[in-house]
């Protein structure tokens, strides 16, 4: 298994950003790395993904 700060740390400066915003808006860290890598990195997708799996603010 995987572990998630193994995850993060391939992450482009980009997704760190992407993933410290969608953190700040409230989104719990695991579901945002998981929508991250879900989504190729697109942060509007990830939004979507996560209000779609039931992670609301």
């Amino acid at each position: 298994m995987i572990d998630d700060s193994e995850v993060e740390q391939n992450f482009s400066s980009e997704g760190k950003a992407i993933m410290n915003r969608l953190e700040t808006m409230g989104f719990p860290r695991e579901a945002v790395i998981e929508a991250i890598c879900v989504c190729d990195g697109d942060e509007e997708r990830s939004v979507e993904y996560l209000y779609d799996n039931g992670y609301e603010l």
